[in-house]
């Protein structure tokens, strides 16, 4: 697991390269000066993850809690008006930290520590998750709260993430489907009706996704160009190097639809390949999950392997047209540090909870 999340990690910066010197010479800087800052960031996820491998999982039950106390404070300071100089407004939204030559995400960073909260909830609450009051209620009100705050920034896509990632956690933990049923049921309609039918630029977004022919220069232009880089590609791709739509055709082309650069400088074949590595990384999570030594442990597990997971599968969704244009990074290979650390920092933890299982079985214990 190791070997391959650094492996990911490495193809990442290699790819960021190509789909970034051109931009990064028409912005006066030097044509590796987005694989300098990303170097940097794989080599602090590479340090976290071998830390956080040597260290007992269950101090993430410990401290989960206060981190997203302290997490939501973040939120919250993006949100209010007088603090642009350190949450100013990018892309129309509020969505990072920025801290001297340090900038970060805090919803990245909720998004990493819901997980590690959820599974130690459930393993506290597991004789009371049964009932909605006493089980499910409080669980749904603290996760609630970031949803808001999330999706207040405006960032509709990650809130959701938020959601699916913890309730997939609670199914797992025992949360009755019954009752997210129920949530789901009441939630979807409020929510696309208020933050997506009531909001310009998302309708217009989901009517573009809706008939795929409609307004090609306009709110569709980014998932028509996507496929564009897509097809190009081919099986084997035009090389290395040598994608078209980085040449200004494709917005966020390091960030949201590196996926896109991908298929289309490695063809299907190249895609195929990262598909495959997500894959083998969830065989791993899954097989780490299994041999756990304790309930914790196993819900630990199963929630990381779903972050990364389904993140890198929602990513490739989005860019293949299968669901609505949003923003979302793909794990290991987008631009960006927060995700790529809070990425590395699960697989370590994972590796810590396979070893701990390792340990239990060589001394008997079940």
């Amino acid at each position: 697991m190791m070997v391959l999340s650094v492996l990911m990690a490495l193809a990442g910066i290699i790819i960021i390269l190509s789909a970034t010197h051109i931009s990064a010479r028409s912005e006066n800087l030097g044509s590796f000066a987005y694989l300098e800052k990303q170097a940097l960031r794989a080599a602090v996820g590479i340090v976290v993850m071998l830390i956080s491998s040597r260290i007992d999982y269950h101090r993430m039950r410990a401290i989960s809690f206060l981190a997203l106390v302290a997490t939501a404070a973040l939120l919250i300071v993006c949100l209010i008006p007088g603090t642009y100089g350190i949450a100013p407004v990018i892309g129309g939204a509020r969505r990072w930290i920025h801290l001297g030559s340090v900038s970060f995400q805090p919803s990245e960073l909720a998004k990493f520590f819901l997980v590690c909260w959820a599974a130690g909830y459930l393993v506290r609450k597991r004789e009371l998750l049964h009932s909605f009051k006493a089980g499910f209620l409080p669980f749904l009100i603290f996760i609630g709260i970031f949803f808001l705050l999330v999706v207040k920034q405006p960032d509709l896509s990650m809130a959701a993430v938020l959601l699916v990632m913890v309730f997939t956690v609670g199914f797992i933990g025992g949360i009755r489907p019954a009752h997210i049923l129920l949530i789901v049921l009441l939630a979807v309609p409020l929510v696309t009706y208020r933050y997506v039918v009531k909001v310009g630029y998302r309708s217009e977004r989901l009517t573009s996704f809706l008939d795929s022919g409609v307004d090609k220069s306009g709110i569709g232009y980014q998932a028509y160009q996507s496929r564009i880089a897509l097809g190009s590609g081919g099986i084997t791709g035009l090389g290395l190097g040598q994608s078209r739509q980085k040449y200004f055709y494709l917005p966020a082309a390091h960030t949201d639809f590196i996926y896109s650069i991908i298929g289309e400088e490695l063809g299907f074949l190249g895609t195929l390949a990262v598909l495959s590595a997500f894959l083998a990384l969830c065989v791993m999570g899954v097989k780490v999950a299994r041999g756990a030594p304790d309930y914790y442990g196993f819900l630990l597990a199963s929630g990381l392997t779903m972050m990364i997971f389904c993140s890198a599968l929602l990513h490739m969704m989005v860019v293949s047209g299968m669901t609505p244009t949003t923003g979302l990074p793909l794990p290991f290979f987008s631009y960006g540090g927060t995700n790529l650390v809070t990425t590395m920092w699960a697989v370590g933890i994972m590796i810590n909870i396979s070893r701990s299982g390792a340990k239990g079985a060589d001394s008997g214990q079940v």
